[in-house]
C-alpha cells in the first residue's frame, strides 16, 4: 500500500500541475489542486489515514533531502545574491520581524492555545524546518506543517 500511496500521490500532483499550467487559474495551483483531491481519493476510496501514513512519512523525510537540494541554485547565483547582500538581509529581516509579529499577536488577541501560537509562527518558513522548529519550541509539527502549506498555497494563489 505504501508505494501505491506514493505513486497516487506523486500522479495526482503532477495531473493537478498540468491543470495548473493549462487554465492558469490561481484557485487551481497544484498544491491545492492536489490536497482536495487527495482527500477526496481518500475518503472515497476507503483507504484510510493509517494506510496512506507510511506513503506520507517517506514523502515528508524527503521534504529534508530536497529543501537542502535548493543549496545547488543558490550556489549558482551567489554572484548575485553577494551583490544585493544587504538589501536581501534587510528584507528577510524586516519581513521575519513583521511575519511573527503579526501572527503571534493576532493569535494570542484570538486567545488561541500557546501549542497554535508557538506553531503558526513557524508558518512562513519550509516545511521542513517548521517541524524542527515546532518540536524545539513546544508546538505541534503537524499544525506547523498545516500552517506552512496554508500560507505557501494562499501566498501562490495571490501570487500566479
Amino acid at each position: 500500500m505504501t508505494v501505491f500511496t506514493i505513486i497516487l500521490t506523486v500522479t495526482i500532483y503532477f495531473i493537478s500541475r498540468k491543470i495548473f499550467l493549462k487554465l492558469k487559474n490561481p484557485l487551481l495551483t497544484p498544491l491545492l489542486l492536489s490536497t482536495v483531491a487527495i482527500i477526496l481519493i481518500l475518503h472515497y476510496s476507503g483507504i484510510t489515514f493509517e494506510q496512506y501514513k507510511p506513503g506520507k512519512e517517506i514523502m515528508t523525510f524527503l521534504l529534508g533531502p530536497a529543501t537542502v537540494a535548493l543549496a545547488l541554485p543558490l550556489y549558482l547565483n551567489r554572484q548575485i545574491l553577494r551583490e544585493s547582500f544587504v538589501p536581501i538581509l534587510v528584507g528577510i529581516i524586516c519581513g521575519t520581524i513583521a511575519t511573527l509579529t503579526t501572527a503571534v499577536l493576532l493569535a494570542k488577541l484570538n486567545s488561541l492555545d500557546s501549542i497554535i501560537v508557538t506553531s503558526i509562527a513557524t508558518k512562513s518558513i519550509t516545511a521542513p524546518i517548521a517541524i524542527e522548529i515546532a518540536l524545539i519550541t513546544g508546538g505541534d509539527p503537524a499544525i506547523a506543517v498545516a500552517f506552512v502549506v496554508f500560507t505557501g498555497t494562499l501566498g501562490s494563489m495571490i501570487g500566479a
